[in-house]
């Protein structure tokens, strides 16, 4: 099992905690209320997608 397979514990200071809590309606679908994993994941895949647009990553920083 790799790193990423594994669940993860995020902590998270108030305001962003609070941030985070009130994105909850965007990701709910119908029947359905969305979870914090929920909209953490959409986030992060979000973030990621801006990041890798910036600047390329080099071979080196893509092993970290």
């Amino acid at each position: 099992m790799s790193e990423l397979d594994k669940s993860h514990t995020v902590r998270l200071d108030a305001e962003t905690a609070s941030r985070v809590e009130a994105l909850k309606p965007r990701f709910a679908l119908p029947g359905r209320g969305a979870k914090t994993a929920d909209v953490l994941r959409a986030l992060i895949i979000t973030g990621l997608s801006v990041e890798e647009a910036k600047v390329p990553v080099s071979k080196k920083e893509s092993k970290r």
